[in-house]
């Protein structure tokens, strides 16, 4: 690494607020050997047992901060953190939604959180937590981030560059990790005998890759892959929609915690359907974004004051509402669930400086030592699960997707941990890709997330079922 002096040092403390602005990063601990693991044998209580009938249960708190915050997602600030982007009140609540899902003994609990971004030690937390309090196995537990740039600062990069202060609040992370514990096991507790249905399809008008303009044919996945949850009398105890696209509906310049289009959608989900809707986050990476064509052409503004979010969050509703009612029962002996840690070599000098300045509060390597990320894959009948240990490409989450195999897949994006970008090597080295290339921990890591589901795989799915994946 060269000296740095004077303004040079000062420039490259702007460049990691920079890169920093629009999407947050985290790192494990240092890592040991790649591996893959079966899912740790589980406690298994007597109420587990129904008679083989699946068991769910939902449960949603508010996680919205109590106090002014600094908020994650946009913005670079110095000198004090007076400048900062400091929350001034609440427009929408954020939320900590878990589901348990439970068949003959074996389980999955998802946890999501309307924050921009949770790394992988606090994910532990939660789910060494959850597992100690319901007798969950902690890899049966998947816990991730819908990515709203209207949250709190969860990750410590939005603070000040000059001098560098993390803008996380730990008070408030105390508070955020215990609800979405108790949320877990409220979720748990309330379980209930259910049926799961599923249905796929497809929504492409709301969404963009931010570089469809500059490269052709530009990846985005449209995949819209939806799961409900209803009891024996037909009540809903749960939705569950999954499909790729940041939540930033609002700019910078708003100040208010929301989880942006989400939100809306979570109401009017709730308003006719019943139940608690979960929503998990799918392949965002490089860079699918809001439509701005579709708003210029349907809102002729700039939709700030939540109206795109009001728009955009109905029409994912209406499109989740119209799967739904084609959807098809699941039938399942077991839920399967197995994960793997895999490692690469660390290779970004911003994350590196970034953790020397106290700006990401947890140990990041020094180039080419290894990092290491946990996945988690999980089976129900023909439904598959995979996470995704940040922003995934679109084109590497298909792939994903067919490592995962199945006739559905929920792709998890930034399930387990927050690492960033996810792009592949070509991606990598073109100069379009810079930004994306800040932000990337290794242009290895989408590989080795690939290679790894391909490798669990046959731990959730022993015949490897003859299902072609199919994506929209």
């Amino acid at each position: 690494m060269r000296k740095r002096t004077g303004s040079i040092f000062t420039a490259v403390l702007l460049g990691i607020s920079l890169a920093f602005c629009l999407a947050p990063v985290s790192l494990a601990a240092e890592a040991g050997d790649d591996k893959t693991s079966a899912p740790p044998k589980q406690i298994v209580f007597d109420s587990d047992v129904l008679d083989g009938q699946m068991e769910i249960g939902a449960a949603r708190a508010d996680i919205s901060p109590e106090e002014s915050v600094i908020m994650g997602g946009y913005g670079i600030y110095a000198l004090t953190k007076m400048l900062c982007r400091w929350s001034k009140g609440v427009h929408d609540p954020l939320y900590a939604t878990a589901l348990y899902l439970g068949k003959n003994g074996t389980s999955l609990v998802i946890v999501s959180l309307d924050l921009v971004g949770l790394s992988a030690p606090d994910a532990w937390e939660i789910r060494n937590e959850v597992a100690s309090r319901v007798g969950v196995g902690a890899d049966r537990i998947i816990v991730c981030s819908t990515h709203t740039h209207h949250s709190p600062d969860t990750v410590g990069l939005w603070g000040t560059v000059l001098p560098p202060e993390s803008g996380r609040s730990e008070p408030y992370m105390d508070r955020m990790k215990q609800t979405a514990v108790e949320t877990a096991v409220r979720a748990y507790n309330g379980r209930r005998p259910a049926r799961l249905s599923y249905a796929v399809g497809a929504l492409d008008e709301i969404h963009r890759n931010g570089y469809d303009s500059q490269v052709p044919d530009a990846p985005i996945d449209h995949t819209l892959t939806v799961l409900k949850a209803e009891d024996a009398d037909g009540e809903t105890i749960a939705t569950l929609m999954n499909w790729g696209c940041h939540p930033t509906t609002e700019n910078a310049r708003n100040r208010l915690i929301s989880s942006d289009w989400v939100g809306v959608y979570y109401r009017i989900m709730a308003e006719r359907t019943g139940g608690i809707p979960v929503f998990v986050n799918g392949s965002i990476g490089a860079s699918i974004q809001p439509s701005d064509p579709w708003r210029v052409k349907n809102l002729g503004s700039d939709g700030q004051g939540f109206v795109w979010a009001e728009a955009m969050g109905r029409i994912v509703a209406d499109a989740t509402g119209a799967l739904l009612a084609e959807a098809a029962e699941i039938e399942a002996d077991r839920i399967e669930a197995a994960s793997s840690t895999i490692t690469v070599p660390m290779d970004n000098r911003v994350y590196r400086l970034g953790y020397l300045l106290a700006l990401i509060p947890f140990k990041v390597p020094s180039r080419g030592k290894p990092i290491e990320t946990n996945l988690t894959a999980a089976r129900i009948g023909p439904v598959r699960f995979g996470t995704m240990p940040g922003e995934m490409a679109a084109h590497l989450g298909m792939q994903v997707r067919e490592a995962l195999g199945g006739r559905a897949q929920v792709l998890v994006g930034l399930g387990q941990d927050q690492l960033g970008y996810i792009i592949d090597p070509e991606q990598y080295a073109n100069e379009i890709y810079s930004y994306e290339k800040m932000l990337c921990m290794s242009p290895e890591l989408g590989g080795a997330v690939i290679r790894a589901h391909q490798k669990l795989r046959p731990l959730i799915d022993p015949a490897v079922a003859n299902e072609p994946a199919r994506a929209q």
